[in-house]
């Protein structure tokens, strides 16, 4: 009674009549119709907000939400970078210029003289000379001791804190950076008082050249003054800056 592929109304003998019979294939009967024209773009639709819906594909209101999170995170931290960067392009300059000056000054000190050409040490006692600088041309025991510990400990460290803080991103230079600053700043600390505090005209520890009035004093502590500033700044920066804080506090979770 019916076309193929549409419902047929026919009884079949010794049964009672159940509803239509489907003739269509089996594969067809689930297939799912396919809607066509304007139907076909709605449905499109209806299938992008159920797959969105079920975390399939981001929302719109998802992707704006996203879009403004991520300019409310990038716009304000602009300047907070570039503040960062500048001060670790600074410290990385001051680590890089401290190889030449421990290596080819402060260390002849120490080390035996036939290390060096006469041109450096010419240069230590033309700098002794102009700054009247009595640590450099006799040095006490308590300062040969600051300079070893400079060979051992704060020479090793000067090019790994150079590529670290020129480099960025390198939160593993916070605790070095911590004990290198404590100890820089400790031992500035006695030599400064030296230079201001101390009466040269009476002392027998120190001969040869020496500061003799008050303005020759302050030349010599601003010559030694910027050992003093960095590490101070490095100090405060590792330990108040919020990227390097960041490091300690996911440690302690």
């Amino acid at each position: 009674m019916g076309a193929v592929g549409r419902p047929s109304l026919k009884l079949q003998p010794g049964r009672q009549w159940a509803g239509p019979v489907d003739h269509r294939p089996l594969a067809r009967r689930f297939m799912r119709p396919r809607p066509m024209g304007a139907a076909r773009v709605g449905w499109r639709r209806v299938s992008a907000a159920h797959s969105a819906s079920a975390g399939l594909l981001p929302t719109s209101r998802a992707l704006g939400a996203g879009v403004s999170a991520s300019s409310q995170l990038t716009a304000p931290n602009m300047g907070a970078l570039a503040a960062r960067r500048c001060v670790e392009w600074l410290l990385g300059l001051y680590f890089v210029s401290h190889i030449p000056i421990t290596l080819f000054i402060d260390l002849q000190v120490v080390l035996p003289p036939e290390l060096y050409p006469q041109e450096f040490s010419n240069l230590l006692r033309w700098y002794s000379k102009e700054f009247k600088d009595p640590l450099m041309q006799d040095p006490p025991v308590w300062f040969k001791s600051f300079l070893f510990c400079e060979l051992l400990f704060q020479l090793p460290f000067f090019p790994v804190a150079a590529y670290a803080f020129f480099k960025g991103n390198c939160r593993w230079i916070r605790i070095p950076a911590i004990i290198y600053a404590v100890h820089t700043i400790t031992t500035l600390i006695p030599i400064l008082y030296t230079f201001l505090l101390e009466d040269f005209s009476k002392a027998v520890t120190f001969k040869g050249l020496r500061p003799e009035n008050f303005r020759e004093r302050l030349t010599l502590t601003g010559v030694y003054a910027p050992y003093l500033i960095i590490p101070l700044i490095l100090l405060l920066f590792m330990l108040r800056n919020p990227y390097y804080k960041y490091e300690e506090k996911r440690k302690k979770k």
